[in-house]
């Protein structure tokens, strides 16, 4: 058997998206120490010399995830990686002090941009969007493409959308049209394993425009998911995430990641004051939100 598929077994229990993520930062370490984006069959290339100078170099979150994949990867390979599993505890307790302070970081200070401006850079690519999807070629797809998800990031802030089915079609993460409107359900994301399946409500002013984007979508994409590549082909996580960021760009941000447009949304006053007053009332009665939910009765 070889690496990936012994990795997949040996973290069966993790969600299939988190399995992508290790094995694309396993791949990544790879090409770092050895200059090839593959899987080796031997481990000694983790303790190669410089690899670990190398990571030690990048910022904080990115020395935390290579870190824990290297650590991933020795376990597969039976070997010991003492530099990287003191590397992996050691950012993991400074990255949970960053976040823990609740203070952005450089990066975020740079990319900033207030939570209600993502939907208004919607609002503003979709005005520029063919409005007759039965005549778009995959170009108008993906500049629609763009607009739409800048309008959807800017009212929900979901996870695992690379993998979002389109509406009739089966698959762990889809689209559904639901009377008066749609929602989402994901059964495939980083922490689906722990929450169990994910499903909301698309707020109503999403509807004429994903009745838009998902006719020409249903037509173009093949594949049968909602989002695709340059090529027409299905999107990767990683591939989805720079679609998003280019996204951003294009509607006058700053490249901004998902991740940081959930920080956006999390930090927007409104939000903000409802998580503080959650938390105070959880520490009050002594209980967590699920408890907190079933004292909450109905009128």
């Amino acid at each position: 058997m070889t690496f990936v598929p012994k990795f997949k077994k040996a973290n069966s229990k993790l969600a299939s998206g988190s399995v992508r993520t290790y094995l694309a930062n396993i791949k990544r370490l790879s090409k770092m120490a050895r200059n090839k984006t593959d899987y080796p069959e031997g481990g000694s290339w983790l303790s190669k010399k410089g690899l670990l100078a190398a990571v030690n170099k990048l910022p904080l979150n990115a020395r935390k995830i290579l870190a824990a994949a290297a650590v991933k990867a020795s376990r597969i390979y039976g070997t010991k990686v003492p530099a990287f599993e003191k590397l992996m505890y050691k950012s993991s307790k400074q990255f949970d002090k960053v976040r823990d302070s609740r203070t952005k970081t450089d990066r975020e200070k740079k990319l900033w941009s207030e939570y209600a401006e993502v939907y208004k850079a919607g609002e503003k690519l979709w005005k520029g969007v063919k409005k007759d999807p039965t005549t778009w070629k995959l170009k108008d797809l993906r500049e629609a493409q763009s607009a739409y998800l800048l309008l959807l990031y800017g009212t929900h802030t979901p996870r695992g959308l690379e993998s979002l089915k389109l509406p009739g079609k089966e698959g762990p993460n889809q689209l559904r049209k639901v009377k008066g409107g749609y929602e989402i359900i994901l059964r495939d994301y980083k922490t689906a394993k722990s929450r169990g399946p994910s499903k909301f409500r698309l707020d109503p002013k999403l509807v004429n425009p994903t009745n838009v984007f998902v006719k020409g979508a249903t037509r173009l994409n093949k594949h049968g998911f909602m989002f695709t590549s340059a090529s027409g082909g299905k999107l990767s996580k990683s591939s989805f995430s720079k679609l998003v960021t280019s996204a951003t760009r294009k509607g006058g941000l700053k490249g901004v990641s998902v991740q940081l447009l959930r920080v956006f949304k999390s930090s927007s006053k409104e939000n903000r004051e409802i998580i503080e007053k959650a938390e105070a009332l959880q520490k009050e009665m002594g209980h967590g939100q699920k408890e907190s939910k079933r004292y909450a009765k109905k009128p």
